[in-house]
């Protein structure tokens, strides 16, 4: 059971944390520390009999730099009903390195959940701005209009050498977990979640074996040091 952004902020409505007091960090103008905070709406909740798991939770440190987390909670139940956590949990550990540098050229298909073939084709490695190593992603032949990113770039290596070095400075994002680059166009007719990953957009890209996550770092009021909206594609056969 895969549970939505809008679902789990329901679940969590009794103890949730305002989405602005976490970006009051990137867009306020004091230089204060921030507040740690974890964004499990934008990880991946996955529930089987007692158990959740949430992997690549990302956690925002005092210093306003993000670390990514796994978390297992296992509930038990009483004989009312009642549910409690079980001793031990919640576990968390932190989350297994994605492959940035080995991204898998292919065909990728999206959740039908979504929305019905919504289907991108990754090419690379190629050269980038300045020497750099760049991927590209475009919509596969037949793939729905809605389709979203409509077409990327993104560069492995250290964010040092990564031709939006300074962007990604200046709004703050300092991990590794992801290789960074920008949304090329938009998809051209609407479906839930596009509207994050609009031309221009800051994209966050990971793989690991199979599965290909995009994230967007940016909306209507900007950059963002966090997550904003998460996509991810499955390499087909």
């Amino acid at each position: 059971m895969y549970l939505t952004g809008k679902l789990l902020r329901c679940l969590q409505s009794r103890r949730a944390v305002p989405a602005a007091l976490g970006l009051a960090v990137v867009f306020g103008s004091a230089a204060m520390a921030a507040t740690p905070t974890p964004y499990l709406q934008d990880s991946t909740i996955v529930g089987s009999g007692g158990t959740l798991t949430a992997t690549d939770v990302p956690v925002e440190t005092s210093t306003g730099s993000l670390v990514y987390k796994d978390v297992t909670i296992e509930l038990s139940a009483a004989t009312n009903g009642n549910l409690t956590i079980a001793s031990g949990y919640p576990k968390v550990v932190a989350a297994t390195n994605p492959i940035l540098d080995n991204f898998v050229a292919g065909s990728y298909t999206a959740p039908a959940t979504l929305a019905s073939k919504l289907l991108v084709s990754v090419a690379g490695p190629g050269v980038g701005a300045g020497g750099s190593t760049a991927w590209s992603l475009a919509p596969s032949s037949g793939a729905n209009c809605g389709t979203y990113p409509a077409s990327a770039t993104w560069y492995t290596g250290p964010i040092a050498s990564n031709p939006l070095a300074a962007r990604l400075k200046k709004v703050g994002i300092t991990s590794s977990f992801y290789s960074y680059g920008l949304v090329g166009v938009g998809p051209t007719c609407a479906v839930d979640g596009y509207s994050d990953f609009v031309a221009g957009a800051l994209i966050g890209v990971s793989q690991v074996e199979g599965t290909l996550t995009i994230v967007s770092f940016t909306n209507g009021a900007g950059d963002s040091a966090i997550p904003l909206a998460e996509i991810t594609y499955t390499l087909l056969p």
